[in-house]
């Protein structure tokens, strides 16, 4: 059966899960026909270094459809200096799909 896929969503886990789990926002996406969601993790720094990735950990575990985390593109948000690819591939993220949505790039 044919789904959709969501590159770029806002699942609150981890770190906000008073607004939306993986396992709440995966069950919905279900619901509407998606099945991949690339997520931006909202905790502190997420997406910047490997061992930052814990969203891939809890969406293999509770996520009801294939959820996939992406990075930020650029180093702390600030727009400036590029990440390093290397330790995100590593930890399982998928890309850094231009998620510094909140700041330009300036350089």
């Amino acid at each position: 059966m044919p789904g959709f896929i969501d590159f770029h969503c806002h699942l609150r886990e981890p770190g906000f899960e008073v607004k939306e789990t993986i396992a709440t926002g995966s069950k919905a996406a279900l619901s509407a026909i998606y099945y991949y969601l690339l997520y931006a993790e909202h905790a502190p720094a997420a997406g910047q270094r490997g061992d930052d990735c814990d969203g891939k950990n809890i969406a293999e575990r509770d996520g009801m459809i294939q959820v996939l985390p992406i990075g930020c593109v650029t180093q702390g948000r600030k727009g400036k200096a590029l990440i390093y690819m290397e330790p995100l591939v590593k930890a399982g993220v998928v890309g850094s799909a231009m998620t510094a949505t909140r700041s330009k790039l300036r350089n």
